[in-house]
């Protein structure tokens, strides 16, 4: 028994000795981990694929959209490309029979009108063609000044229907008056100043603002050096000489204008014994007598015709309003202003 145990720790010893001798093979340090770099690597290149197919799937998509893809307007071809024009601002004019008023304001400049010259040119030829002498036509009891060449439409009575313009407030002052002016076309007192915009303009002040008329912009003075005299008138009408400094006109639009016209008194007559032997006529209303400062003024029955003169002067000074051929009292205020700034 002893000499077996022995044996057998003699055999542990000789196991653990060979253990010692026993050499162990270990993976280099610098090659742990390289498995898991290569699975990374496959991972990348994966989604380097897919963003590669997908980018070129969008191309595709746009290739077929804006070069493959067929015309749906047959009508239009490659150089068929336009801008459509803007249109112009219109302004808020008043309207007549549903119909936006056009060309009540005759401004030479504006896009929708014909140009400056080509008004210039109209008038050139209505110059060359008008008599150079205002004649006076009688139509019932009513005297009107006109060209010998003019009609003129009467009713049934013999007097000239006359249609009165839009005036939105009903303050007496024509909507288009009022856009001369500057006025508020829904109120009678533009400026609030406590005084009616027709009442102002009737004794020359701004009735959209403070001060006399002439200090309203629209509002230009025009003076005639040949006889002497000044009126005031809008700006915006086209100004031209008919007969020499003789014979103005002021041009409204829509054919309507006004005139002044200076002729000699060559017989020295008062101004009443001028009216009745040029018109014919012995009867002069109260209502046609004008009540003017330094004036003594007579005017038609319709009011669109006023004659002056001073006491002082040889020269008859006619200022006529000619309405056109729709007979529309646009401008009658206007018209009133003229006569009542003449001044020598």
């Amino acid at each position: 028994m002893e000499n077996f145990n022995k044996s057998v720790q003699k055999q542990k010893t000789q196991n653990g000795n060979d253990e010692k001798k026993m050499i162990i093979h270990t993976m280099p340090k610098r090659f742990l981990g390289i498995r898991q770099k290569q699975k990374n690597t496959k991972s990348i290149g994966m989604i380097i694929l897919i963003v590669g197919a997908l980018l070129l799937i969008g191309a595709l998509v746009a290739l077929y959209l804006f070069v493959l893809k067929p015309d749906n307007n047959p009508e239009l071809k490659n150089d068929d490309f336009f801008i459509e024009e803007e249109q112009p601002v219109k302004k808020n004019l008043p309207k007549e029979n549903n119909n936006v008023v056009k060309d009540e304001i005759n401004i030479p400049k504006s896009e929708e009108k014909e140009t400056e010259k080509e008004i210039k040119e109209e008038i050139e030829e209505w110059e060359r063609e008008a008599p150079r002498e205002i004649t006076f036509a009688t139509t019932s009891d009513d005297f009107v000044a006109t060209s010998s060449e003019e009609e003129i439409e009467i009713n049934e009575s013999g007097k000239i229907d006359y249609i009165p313009a839009i005036d939105s407030d009903k303050d007496g002052l024509s909507d288009l008056e009022e856009i001369i002016l500057d006025c508020n076309i829904n109120s009678g007192d533009s400026d609030r100043d406590g005084y009616k915009d027709l009442d102002e303009l009737k004794k020359l002040y701004n009735p959209a603002g403070s001060g006399e008329i002439i200090v309203n912009p629209n509002i230009e003075k025009y003076t005639n050096d040949s006889h002497k005299y000044s009126i005031y008138y809008p700006d915006i009408w086209l100004k031209t000489d008919v007969d020499g400094d003789n014979s103005v006109l002021f041009r409204a639009g829509n054919n309507q204008y006004m005139q002044i016209i200076v002729q000699d008194n060559i017989k020295r007559q008062s101004l009443e014994e001028w009216y009745k032997e040029q018109l014919n006529t012995s009867f002069i209303q109260g209502s046609q007598i004008m009540y003017k400062t330094g004036w003594n003024g007579i005017k038609s029955k319709d009011g669109l015709i006023a004659y002056l003169t001073q006491s002082s002067s040889n020269k008859i000074f006619i200022i006529s309003y000619n309405v056109g051929l729709d007979n529309m009292l646009r401008f009658k205020n206007i018209f009133n202003m003229i006569v009542e700034s003449l001044n020598i």
